[in-house]
């Protein structure tokens, strides 16, 4: 799948997009809209907004803080192997709970730091978001793009900005399928 940005400083407008899309056939979980005014966005109901958590880079700094946590839990447990600290239990217990505890505290300490830093994916598009413009994004296959184009054109105001790789297919089809799934079965 591939990723298309478009920018606009109506909600409206984007709203209208949205719905073209969505009855031309691409799902509504493919949209997102990236703003800076939460409100506006939760106002209208016609578009996806981007979760909160992902406008942060926590999950991409927590896992750089888990993969530094995870060398330095096999350090210790090598230096505690070459001490030979695993013939007791008490140097067992001692060792694993160093490595443990190192490489939960490496993945906390990534995730502060990333909770404190704004998404690197969206990082180009600061300066349209602190213009007052919102981020419109869509994830399509090939045999979308028509559609999509032809949506796009039919509305003054909002113009191609980039575009980069989608997320996976499978995960798309999760996300259609986990809510689905949800409400058909649970009561």
């Amino acid at each position: 799948m591939k990723r298309y940005f478009y920018s606009g400083d109506d909600l409206d407008r984007i709203e209208g997009l949205s719905r073209q899309l969505e009855s031309a056939g691409i799902d509504r979980v493919q949209m997102h809209v990236l703003s800076k005014d939460d409100t506006g966005v939760d106002s209208h109901q016609g578009i996806h907004a981007v979760a909160s958590i992902m406008k942060r880079d926590l999950l991409s700094s927590g896992l750089r803080g888990a993969l530094v946590g995870a060398v330095i839990a096999l350090g210790v447990v090598l230096v505690a192997l070459q001490m030979q600290a695993f013939a007791t239990p008490a140097g067992t217990v001692i060792a694993l709970f160093v490595a443990i505890g190192s490489f939960g505290f490496c993945t906390w300490e990534g995730g502060l730091f990333g909770i404190q830093r704004s998404n690197r994916r969206f990082s180009r598009f600061q300066g349209l978001l602190d213009s007052g413009r919102h981020v419109f994004f869509v994830d399509i296959d090939r045999q979308q793009i028509p559609a999509l184009r032809k949506a796009v054109e039919s509305f003054v105001g909002i113009e191609a900005i980039g575009e980069a790789q989608g997320l996976p297919r499978w995960l798309v089809a999760s996300q259609r399928a986990v809510p689905r799934f949800l409400t058909q079965t649970l009561p």
